[in-house]
């Protein structure tokens, strides 16, 4: 099961996370509001990929002959389990508030000239 994934840049400006996730961050960090937006694929990620098991970006090419890491998704050979997509910030922004400790989204409005 996929969960949507969000950046909020005054948390952490390089990686997505759940909202769950953020709203703990926020706890954590004792923020009552952060703005947040929806993460979309890259798309000019070519040759890049995100490492799970590591959590850190990598290049294609050498995973199963040089990586310790390296686990086939299908136990024998191919693509490793471990490939994820890389991810960037969508054009579309949301104020999320915690209310009571509960989180609540506004879409963010940007003023016309």
């Amino acid at each position: 099961m996929s969960h949507k994934l969000y950046f909020a840049s005054n948390i952490d400006d390089e990686r997505c996370y759940t909202l769950p996730a953020i709203v703990e961050m926020m706890k954590e960090h004792d923020l009552s509001e952060t703005e947040i937006q929806p993460a979309q694929k890259d798309a000019i990620s070519d040759g890049i990929f995100y490492c799970k098991h590591f959590d850190t970006i990598g290049e294609d090419g050498g995973c199963g002959t040089i990586c310790e890491g390296y686990e086939p998704r299908n136990g024998k050979s191919g693509i490793c389990k471990h490939k994820g997509h890389c991810y960037e910030p969508s054009e579309k922004a949301f104020t999320l508030k915690l209310v009571n400790g509960k989180p609540v989204v506004r879409e963010k409005i940007t003023a016309q000239p």
